[in-house]
């Protein structure tokens, strides 16, 4: 199929979005290469090849992101949802795996490294109902937040302190729901947060948070909301006061970049000069660099603060990605436009309302999350597979770029109480 043909997708039903998800996790299921116990896959990823970056097919890693700690979750939700004893026999070999691969990296990161690994083992073993399993990620995160962090760590969400944060917060309501003591999880958390302070960059029109490489970006994944939305979780957890001053000048300084019709820019790539000669950056409706991972950080800071100004950054967000559905419609099923990924696809766009139903506590937004999937459920009945969120690739089995999220983000639309959606991880204190 070469041009769109999803002008007016039926609607989708509950029923629906469980047999979309699945199907997706069956595919799952089907395709794992075991050994010893434990289960991997193979799919495209994009690494750095002499210099450059090149989109090969490989064995994945054991990563939330994209390797089997992600896939393992996804599948010990499933299986909890439909009582799919494949899933879950699926699930603990994709996590004994990743367990594994987390005991051999240094790596104390949420998305690349030990602590995405722990929360996705304790949050999975709750819905697995594994006591061992539980354990065994308590102890990999308590590693990953009491190993001494690289002088180099940065603030952010995807390989920094603000991601350690957020998932050793979003670990304490299933380690106590599996009897574990949390005392050593939440003083070690304490460290992380007064970095994330300490690495501010403070000014009159709010602070930011440069990334690795010394942008001062907007956005979840790297950009300003990550460590602004850990200063409101810690506020929630704490009450210490100089947490809310930072999660308020967070977003302070990133309002300065929003468009009321577009959202928030995409910053890498851009300098002061584009802006003094008049260019403007592109505004995607994206998890990692973009108005859905801003809009989330906001949904989620607004409810913990009660700040009224951070609830009118949401909404403006949401009327944005509302918009960016018509766009969705329109791309060409099967390509990367029209890709159904967690972080810069269709399924982010999903999680969004799925989240913005419950922090809102407006149902009307499960019908917009329902409308995206209608899209996907026209692709595959034109005989096109989910497309991943790889550039130049077509398959993965990943969560962030791959089957597995899109699967979670049907998942959690079905059953938006059911489990947790990893955009957007925190303690979600009220």
């Amino acid at each position: 199929m070469t041009t769109s043909m999803l002008a007016e997708p039926a609607a989708v039903t509950r029923a629906t979005l469980l047999g979309l998800a699945a199907e997706i996790g069956a595919t799952l299921c089907r395709d794992a290469l075991w050994h010893d116990g434990r289960a991997l896959w193979l799919g495209d990823e994009v690494v750095p090849i002499d210099g450059e970056f090149e989109t090969v097919h490989q064995a994945c890693g054991g990563a939330l992101y994209g390797g089997t700690a992600g896939i393992g979750w996804f599948l010990a939700h499933l299986s909890r949802a439909l009582g799919d004893r494949d899933a879950a026999a699926t699930a603990r070999g994709a996590l004994r795996h990743a367990l594994a691969w987390a005991a051999a990296t240094p790596d104390p990161s949420l998305h690349a490294g030990r602590a995405g690994v722990g929360w996705a083992a304790l949050d999975a073993a709750l819905a697995l109902d594994d006591g061992e399993l539980a354990h065994e990620g308590l102890r990999t995160l308590l590693v990953a937040l009491e190993a001494p962090a690289p002088a180099e760590l940065p603030a952010e969400v995807i390989g920094g302190h603000a991601g350690i944060v957020l998932g050793g917060l979003a670990a304490l309501a299933p380690a106590r729901a599996a009897g574990l003591p949390c005392e050593d999880l939440e003083s070690a958390l304490e460290p992380h947060g007064r970095a994330i302070l300490a690495l501010a960059r403070r000014s009159s029109t709010g602070w930011t948070w440069p990334d690795a490489e010394g942008l001062e970006l907007c956005g979840l994944a790297h950009g300003t909301s990550g460590p602004a939305l850990a200063c409101a979780e810690l506020w929630a957890a704490t009450g210490d006061e100089a947490y809310r001053e930072a999660a308020l000048a967070g977003a302070r300084a990133e309002r300065a970049w929003l468009e009321p019709t577009r959202g928030w820019p995409d910053l890498r790539e851009y300098s002061r000069a584009d802006l003094d000669a008049g260019e403007r950056p592109d505004a995607p409706p994206f998890w990692c660099h973009g108005t859905v991972g801003v809009t989330l950080a906001r949904l989620r800071a607004a409810r913990l603060t009660g700040d009224d100004a951070l609830l009118a950054d949401a909404t403006v967000g949401l009327s944005c990605a509302e918009s960016a559905v018509a766009g969705l419609a329109r791309a060409v099923p099967g390509s990367y436009a029209a890709n159904f990924s967690l972080c810069h696809g269709a399924a982010g766009l999903m999680e969004l309302f799925t989240v913005a139903a419950h922090e809102l506590d407006d149902a009307a937004w499960l019908a917009r999350a329902a409308a995206v999937a209608a899209l996907g459920r026209a692709h595959r009945e034109a005989g096109v597979p989910w497309r991943c969120g790889v550039a130049d690739g077509f398959e993965a089995p990943g969560l962030m770029l791959g089957l597995a999220g899109t699967g979670a983000a049907l998942l959690h639309a079905a059953d938006p109480g059911g489990m947790p959606t990893p955009l957007l991880l925190g303690g979600g204190a009220a």
